[in-house]
């Protein structure tokens, strides 16, 4: 099984592996020792080949970085494996490849930080001119804007937007039941998922369930963009599937938890 392979391969990779990370990742020593809790000489260490990191903190790189434990221990990973990016590519290929796709479009970016200014100036041809645009393949028809997203308000459990993602939202008078939607109101632009749409308000929800669900008028609300896409530079999710076998070896095989 995969939890098994430290045991039969010689994890000469291992300290390779990290060391390529950290420097794709800008992160130092110190840095990524944080991100798990540990000493900064540990890492040094196991870069150097003077020792290994234990079996949970391997499993916690992986999945920290959406990575293969397998490919961790028995193999130098290419820059593209650790970005993900034959993933991404076979995904683009395939989107190219589809004979509905016939043109581009050049589309603004509005990042979290120009919020205000687009709230003030949002219906000027030159500002909206002025922001930075990106060209995608888009076969649809409509108004569409990408809106970077400042907060955490769609994540949970490590899914769904994160904050810093950009979202693909078309315009729209009348979003669609339960999809995601930005609302430029005067008082901010809000990130949530429609929950009802009313003669006079939006009730509108977030993922997280830590924050409350809102009713905001109609006359607040500037614009409706409801969302068709995401753009993340974040690694993808960790599969949960490493969990549940770890626990069922802890459970299975109570000399697991000492090795490592």
């Amino acid at each position: 099984m995969l939890i098994f392979l430290a045991y039969f391969y010689k994890m000469s990779h291992i300290g390779q592996n990290i060391k390529k990370i950290r420097k794709i990742r800008k992160l130092s020593q110190a840095d990524f020792a944080s991100m798990f809790q540990l000493a900064r000489p540990s890492v040094g260490a196991w870069e150097e080949g003077r020792s290994e990191p234990k079996t949970d903190t391997i499993i916690a790189i992986a999945k920290r970085f959406g990575l293969s434990i397998d490919a961790l221990l028995t193999r130098e990973m290419t820059v593209n494996e650790l970005f993900h990016l034959d993933q991404f590519k076979r995904k683009m290929d395939a989107a190219h490849s589809k004979k509905d796709i016939t043109t581009t479009v050049s589309l603004a970016l509005i990042p979290a930080s120009t919020q205000i200014e687009y709230i003030l100036n949002f219906k000027k041809a030159d500002f909206i001119n002025r922001q930075t645009h990106i060209t995608i393949p888009l076969n649809k028809q409509g108004d569409f804007r990408l809106f970077e997203v400042e907060t955490n308000e769609m994540q949970i459990h490590r899914e769904g937007i994160k904050p810093g993602d950009w979202v693909l939202c078309k315009k729209v008078t009348k979003p669609a039941p339960s999809t995601v939607v930005i609302l430029v109101t005067s008082e901010g632009i809000i990130t949530k998922r429609l929950k009802t749409l009313a003669n006079n308000s939006l009730i509108v929800h977030s993922d997280n369930p830590h924050y409350q669900e809102k009713e905001i008028p109609s006359d607040n609300i500037l614009e409706i963009w409801q969302a068709e896409g995401l753009f993340t530079s974040q690694l993808l999710p960790p599969d949960r599937l490493e969990d549940k076998m770890l626990d069922l070896e802890k459970k299975n095989h109570p000399a697991f938890s000492k090795t490592g």
